[in-house]
């Protein structure tokens, strides 16, 4: 396996989002309104393509990260330097190409990397369609505006930035992206005590002194400082960091990971992945495509962080012939099932497992969800599991699945 490093210009000369995360001095995108700093970001790609234009471990150039954020209440517009981002784009590109003829060019649109307004023409031949997806529900409707225009443009799609959610989140919205041919990178890799990050870095002694510093508390005295940030240094090594196997799990659907009911697969589509007997329009927008019927249950707050959204307060409703199939890497050759349900009205289903009929189970009506488990099929090696509930009569709820 080849691992390649896309350099990301994070922090442009005069800031190019308007946030604090370009280091912007006033939170003015001043990239685009300072010719100096215009000037000195063309400079800096420059210098950067001369020291990268031959390293084979370098996939490509992000050329701005999340350039001209969104305007709110608080904040001004700067919507109308839209023409000046593509200048940019323009003007650098061809700065680069002078030099470096071999390396992908990343481009990102405005509004945190959410808008497409920018990709109104091909802007170079090796180029990759960059956005970012957080809060969003995981489902076909992230990714539709960016995948018809990779069709339209016929360019690959990267999502360069994704994650900060609950693990059910990720298990829904990595292994659709994948289907659809669309790259993704985690953000960020590396967390202090992160639990949902792939890797977590150890808080050093004392890092509360520091964060009380930084909100107008005492200095912690410049030795004991040099000796905090000594031990985080140290900390954030790769090496020295926590792996969060239940992250990698999660994002790749391995055992161990749990998917939310809602969270049926969406391909190959009506009548194989999933199948209902009448078009239910939700009042809620997840899945709208697929007519599968959504019912509210509000579950307890289980460490909601980061960009969470509500899609995941609803259960999946079942009824007559109705089915909903749920597929996982399955990286053992024996697991077992673990299912919630609710019977909405007395029935039966049956749970099959790559078309093999595995489990009958008989509900009744009921106000709680209740957790079965039953073993999965017997594999001679690792191999992809696709479960499929499918109700015979009556009608269920389904919460989550997992594969342990």
């Amino acid at each position: 396996m080849v691992f390649y490093a896309f350099i990301d210009m994070h922090g442009a000369p005069g800031g190019q989002t308007g946030a604090n995360i370009d280091d912007s001095v006033d939170d003015v995108p001043r990239l685009f309104i300072d010719e100096h700093s215009y000037k000195q970001c063309i400079e800096l790609w420059k210098e950067l393509a001369r020291r990268y234009k031959d390293r084979y471990i370098v996939g490509g150039y992000d050329l701005l990260n999340e350039p001209i954020r969104p305007s709110n209440l608080q904040t001004k517009n700067f919507d109308y330097l839209l023409p000046q981002l593509i200048k940019f784009y323009e003007d650098v590109i061809y700065e680069i190409r002078k030099i470096d003829d071999k390396h992908m060019f990343s481009i990102e649109g405005h509004h945190w990397a959410t808008s497409a307004e920018v990709f109104d023409r091909v802007y170079d031949p090796n180029m990759v369609i960059h956005f970012h997806r957080y809060g969003c529900n995981p489902d076909y409707q992230a990714f539709e505006e960016f995948v018809d225009l990779s069709l339209k443009m016929n360019l690959p799609l990267w999502m360069g930035e994704t994650g900060e959610n609950i693990l059910e989140w990720f298990s829904a919205m990595y292994p659709l992206a994948l289907e659809l041919n669309i790259g993704y990178n985690l953000w960020p890799a590396k967390k202090m005590e992160g639990i949902n990050s792939p890797y977590s870095i150890k808080q050093p002694n004392d890092w509360n002194e520091i964060l009380s510093y930084l909100e107008g508390g005492k200095h912690p005295g410049y030795q004991k400082a040099i000796t905090i940030f000594d031990e985080l240094l140290h900390n954030i090594k790769f090496e020295n960091c926590l792996k969060n196997r239940n992250v990698t799990d999660a994002v790749f659907r391995n055992s161990g990971a749990r998917v939310m009911g809602i969270d049926f697969d969406e391909f190959w589509g009506h009548g194989h992945s999933y199948l209902n007997n009448l078009h239910h329009e939700n009042e809620h927008s997840h899945k709208c495509n697929t007519g599968m019927k959504l019912i509210t249950h509000k579950r307890p707050d289980q460490s909601k962080i980061g960009f969470y959204n509500q899609w995941d307060f609803n259960a999946l409703a079942l009824e007559k012939r109705e089915f909903a199939c749920y597929t996982f890497a399955g990286n053992k050759s024996e697991s077992e099932w673990l299912v919630s349900i609710r019977g909405l009205e007395t029935g039966e289903l049956v749970v099959s497992e790559n078309d093999e009929v595995i489990k009958k189970i008989e509900f009744v009506k009921a106000h709680d969800y209740t957790t079965i488990s039953f073993p999965g099929v017997k594999l001679a090696q690792p191999s992809s599991r696709r479960l499929k509930i499918e109700v015979m009569c009556g009608e269920m709820a389904v919460d989550w699945v997992q594969l342990t």
